[in-house]
């Protein structure tokens, strides 16, 4: 396919992707919005002398409309093998539960290298479930940042599994940075922000 003819093809791109059923509806577009699905090629009513350049064109046309239907199946399939890559089930948690919480983006005081500190902390107490995403850790302690965090930062303890005392003298950072992709609304009349969360915040 030549990179000069976009325009003159783009119709069929996207009369192809609205005839594709989503995998999330399991239906088309076109049958969402009009309820019916319309169909792209018709047999051709051809006049008893068959006109090669007419016939030629309506092969073409079908074949371009054959090839979107599989390149549109293999990125579907391919994109939905790297966001299963990604994604993973989350771990159950509940309040009163222990968990461990991974030390990734958390800095403590003293510690100049990251990868001789420890990768998680704890095991913590939850206290509180705000979501099926995000809990809140009963964190000893002096320390200022907030106690809330997001499953993919929190690992469940064994049960019958005792808090480690030494965790009393863990001394964070004041803050602890997180990572958005982008802004996708907002504010509201609360100025809060509606945001994506970079990974592993978010999907």
């Amino acid at each position: 396919m030549a990179q000069n003819n976009w325009v003159r093809l783009l119709p069929h791109f996207e009369f192809t992707y609205n005839t594709s059923k989503h995998s999330s509806t399991k239906y088309t577009p076109y049958k969402v919005l009009k309820e019916w699905n319309p169909t792209a090629i018709l047999p051709p009513m051809l006049p008893k002398e068959v006109i090669p350049k007419a016939e030629k064109h309506i092969k073409n046309i079908k074949n371009l409309h054959d090839n979107l239907q599989k390149d549109l199946q293999f990125m579907t399939e391919r994109i939905s093998h790297y966001y299963n890559q990604r994604h993973i089930e989350a771990p159950l948690l509940k309040k009163e539960n222990k968990a461990y919480l991974l030390a990734k983006y958390i800095k403590r005081k003293g510690r100049q290298s990251k990868k001789l500190d420890y990768q998680k902390h704890g095991p913590f107490t939850i206290t509180r479930k705000f979501s099926n995403n995000t809990f809140e850790l009963e964190i000893p302690g002096p320390t200022r940042i907030h106690r809330s965090f997001h499953i993919s930062l929190l690992e469940p303890a064994p049960p019958g599994l005792r808090e480690d005392p030494d965790d009393e003298e863990l001394e964070y950072e004041d803050h602890i940075e997180y990572e958005f992709e982008r802004i996708l609304d907002g504010p509201n009349e609360n100025n809060e922000y509606l945001i994506r969360w970079s990974p592993p915040y978010g999907p």
